[in-house]
């Protein structure tokens, strides 16, 4: 029988596979630990985990012109200088293709389970935006489309 466990774990979900029937409880007790960033005791004989390819990072970006000065560069330097509910933000916007209404916006965050950002503040979470992009983005740019 497997089991799937999933849990929230620094932002992300974590997901893994318990085969009750091949898996001993030690391999099903690290594999929980590991989840949950803890450091397991591996029992002995259990095989090495593969290797982990490295994750890209922001000097793997482009650096070439995507639109109005902007490049994959620029906009990760812009995506990581705003605050966590602006960031936040953004995703829902893309999320719902590009656009979005304040209002939309307002009631959605209003009472976000992880982000939560209150109506009184939301006005000033959009703000923070433009005064990122003027800060960090291209001279006179605006970002793409």
């Amino acid at each position: 029988m497997k089991k799937n466990v999933g849990s929230d774990h620094e932002g992300g979900v974590v997901r893994l596979t318990i085969n009750t029937e091949t898996d001993t409880y030690e391999q099903a007790i690290a594999a929980v630990q590991v989840a949950y960033g803890l450091r397991p005791v591996t029992p002995d004989g259990w095989p090495e985990p593969p290797a982990v390819d490295p994750r890209p990072g922001p000097q793997d970006l482009d650096d070439d012109d995507i639109g109005n000065g902007w490049s994959e560069q620029a906009l990760f330097r812009m995506i990581a200088s705003l605050i966590p509910g602006a960031r936040a933000v953004l995703r829902r916007i893309t999320d719902l293709g590009g656009t979005a209404s304040f209002d939309e916006g307002q009631q959605y965050f209003a009472d976000h389970p992880t982000t939560p950002i209150t109506k009184a503040k939301i006005g000033g979470t959009l703000t923070s935006i433009p005064a990122v992009q003027r800060r960090v983005g291209p001279a006179g740019s605006a970002a793409p489309a």
